[in-house]
């Protein structure tokens, strides 16, 4: 196909036309709707009648397990409602509950609550306290049902299957169901570009349809006759994973070129994805703000695209391994945009282990799909289904294995991450090229000068706009009811103190790291081991992006308290080659010419309390110090004082979380801080910061920020001055 042909190809079509027509009408109507829903609740407890329009899928093993199920209360508003006691589809419901509006992401490169919320047409999440269920019953939900009985069925009746070793990679390639993979599993899969696996969409019909496909030519039956034998098979995957919109796509332009044959005609396939995304918009106008939509539409466009280019190649080894690489590049290009939307920069070798994985995952997929129908055909509990079970894991094992050991090894390989700043410099060059290759440009030498000339202007801007080699940056990230702050110099060296609860290191720490173009962090400390401020640094550690650790100079075993990672902390650390050593009081040390002094706590004997053991650390960066205190206690404050060393310190991280218990009047004179920053989780059970604590926090007119209120906060320091912003706007501004 000529490239000149593309635009008429592409855009010039019936269907691009409605699929514009349908998208704006459908930004329009969604955009009033949700505009209207976010004044309709308070955000308190407050009683509520609705429809169950959405039961969602309990988990392997748990029937009765609480759900978060999608609500269209009586007021209009759609809400996601988390029951402890689950309805079915269309069942009437009414109680108590919490409601909360979702919110945007709290960190650089975060999860957005807001726009996971939209994707599904709702506003609000709640917790239900007390529910009372009304059944409903007629034979039109009987219909609307036989779905969600379906999937559940598969996830219940073979929970002994999805609950083994590779039970939730299988679970998450062939239903879409990733719950069941650990953190580290499902960062690995991000990190190293495999997610998309995990996403039923038209890969998966692929490797569905091709053995059955293969099967079919194996007999003598009429080509019309297969054709028509394998249609109800395109269903399969939709009906299993909740026709999800890569897979609703997926499966409605699969069937119109599959009934091509029948009906004695060929379709435009451009127009067949416009038409078919005009008819999901439709059906389903909250897509719009669906990410995973916007991937299957536009990497379907490409692949299909790359098809027409490379249909007259040989057929031979080298040409398929070539094309199959052409493909997943192809992909990978599309993908890259929504991509740098989690993790702010692209990994070098995710197109080269797609090629590898994804004959891996079409042979776990071709025995799966099969494994779950044989499956369901034996008696439960039984010897015969145990030794059926051995047996596919036999085959399956090994290949999930494989497929993880994949994902964990390129995600690991931080040294092939590209930070987002290189992408924007290399921006111009692709774009030359191309121009080039039309030989719209090699013949008009003065067009070729002002394009080069506008690629330096734009280089020079990026340059500008990214690159402050002099300039220091502090974030103070916000992850809940924890500590983690990440300190990078002009030279993109790192360090890391504390690193907050369970999940942060990978959801919170990574893509903030990223978006600051880092690959690693070379520096990890560890104030004390409870696991608000531990756990995340093991999930770093795991994902192989420390590159030292330090911890405080105690011996966990004189600490008599059960939320001690200490232990956990030295073992994965082993487990992953990350050096460890420990601090104590009058211990120093320098990064990139700043200055990091240790001021607590000194060396003792007899049992520990974690948080009076606290490290504080006083970080100077161009003579602007920043006293970091961990949970430290009064006691602990009061053995500081006596040591009689000065940490007075431009900015203060309030000890503690703001504790009542912490920032004593004696310590804060000490300190004498003109800057105060309060980690602490919204809302928290704990009622930090404490109202006395604020209070003398502002007798002294320390200038005030928390990240409960504004989301992580960022200090950028050049020429010993600081400047404080802040993610998200406070209410209090």
């Amino acid at each position: 196909m000529d490239h000149r042909k593309l635009l008429r190809v592409v855009v010039f079509r019936p269907g691009a036309l409605c699929f514009v027509l349908v998208i704006g009408l459908a930004f329009i109507f969604t955009r009033c709707k949700l505009a209207s829903g976010e004044g309709r609740l308070p955000a308190e407890m407050i009683e509520f009648t609705g429809l169950v329009t959405d039961p969602a899928c309990p988990l392997p093993g748990e029937p009765e397990a609480g759900r978060t199920q999608e609500i269209r209360l009586d007021q209009g508003v759609t809400v996601l409602l988390y029951v402890e006691t689950p309805a079915r589809r269309g069942d009437r419901i009414r109680g108590k509950a919490v409601f909360a509006c979702g919110e945007g992401s709290r960190n650089p490169g975060g999860f957005s609550e807001r726009n996971w919320l939209w994707s599904k047409g709702a506003v609000w999440t709640g917790y239900a306290r007390q529910v009372e269920i009304s059944p409903r019953d007629n034979w039109i939900l009987a219909l609307k049902r036989l779905p969600d009985r379906l999937r559940d069925w598969v996830r219940l009746r073979h929970a002994s299957f999805w609950r083994t070793p590779p039970g939730p990679l299988l679970l998450s390639l062939t239903l879409g169901d990733t719950r069941l993979l650990e953190d580290k599993e499902t960062y690995w899969l991000r990190a190293s570009g495999l997610s998309h696996l995990t996403s039923v969409s038209g890969t998966h019909l692929i490797f569905l349809l091709g053995p059955a496909a293969w099967l079919a030519r194996r007999t003598s039956s009429p080509r019309r006759l297969r054709q028509g034998l394998t249609l109800p098979l395109i269903l399969l995957p939709g009906i299993l994973s909740g026709w999800k919109t890569g897979i609703s796509r997926a499966s409605i332009m699969t069937m119109a070129t599959r009934l091509d044959p029948l009906m004695r005609q060929r379709r435009d396939l451009f127009n067949l994805l416009f038409l078919t995304g005009s008819a999901l918009l439709v059906s389903q106008p909250y897509s719009i703000y669906d990410q995973s939509f916007w991937m299957s539409l536009t990497t379907a466009g490409a692949v299909s695209y790359t098809a027409t280019r490379l249909s007259c190649r040989e057929d031979s080894i080298r040409q398929k391994f070539k094309t199959t690489l052409c493909f997943s590049l192809t992909a990978q290009l599309i993908l890259l945009p929504y991509q740098m939307t989690t993790s702010p920069g692209i990994h070098l070798l995710s197109p080269l282990v797609n090629v590898i994985a994804l004959p891996l995952a079409a042979c776990l997929m071709a025995v799966s799909y099969p494994a779950v129908l044989i499956l369901s055909c034996l008696p439960a509990g039984t010897g015969v289904e145990k030794l059926a079970i051995s047996l596919f894991l036999f085959l399956l094992k090994p290949v999930s294995w494989l497929i993880l050991c994949l994902s964990e090894i390129v995600a690991k390989f931080n040294q092939a991450f590209v930070p987002l700043r290189l992408i924007f410099l290399l921006i111009p060059l692709p774009t030359v090229i191309f121009l080039l290759k039309l030989n719209r440009l090699g013949r008009r030498p003065l067009r070729l000068t002002c394009v080069l000339l506008a690629s330096l202007i734009w280089i020079l801007a990026v340059w500008l706009v990214f690159y402050h080699p002099d300039q220091s940056q502090v974030l103070f990230l916000d992850v809940g009811q924890g500590d983690a702050s990440l300190f990078v110099s002009g030279s993109g060296r790192s360090l890391l103190i504390d690193g907050g609860d369970k999940g942060n290191g990978f959801s919170t720490i990574i893509p903030a790291a990223r978006t600051l173009s880092l690959r690693r962090i070379d520096l990890a400390v560890v104030t004390h081991a409870h696991a608000d401020h531990a756990a995340g640094i093991a999930e770093l550690m795991e994902a192989g992006f420390i590159g030292q650790l330090f911890l405080p100079a105690v011996d966990a075993r004189e600490v008599d308290e059960e939320d001690n990672m200490t232990d956990e902390l030295l073992l994965i650390a082993y487990q992953s080659g990350t050096a460890v050593d420990s601090l104590k009081q009058g211990d120093s040390f320098s990064l990139d010419g700043w200055l990091v002094e240790v001021l607590h706590p000194a060396p003792r004997e007899g049992l520990v309390d974690l948080n009076e053991a606290s490290l504080v650390m006083r970080v100077t960066i161009e003579g602007l110090s920043i006293l970091m205190t961990g949970d430290l206690t009064e006691e602990g404050e009061g053995q500081l004082i006596r040591t009689g060393r000065d940490f007075s310190s431009r900015l203060l991280h309030v000890p503690h979380h703001g504790s009542r218990y912490s920032s004593s009047d004696a310590f804060l004179d000490a300190c004498d801080a003109g800057i105060a920053l309060i980690s602490s989780g919204r809302n928290n059970r704990y009622g930090h910061p404490h109202p006395d604590v604020l209070d003398r926090l502002d007798q002294r007119g320390a200038s005030l920020y928390r990240t409960d209120r504004s989301g992580a906060v960022f200090l950028k320091i050049r020429g010993g001055k600081g400047t404080i912003t802040t993610w998200l706007k406070s209410p209090d501004d």
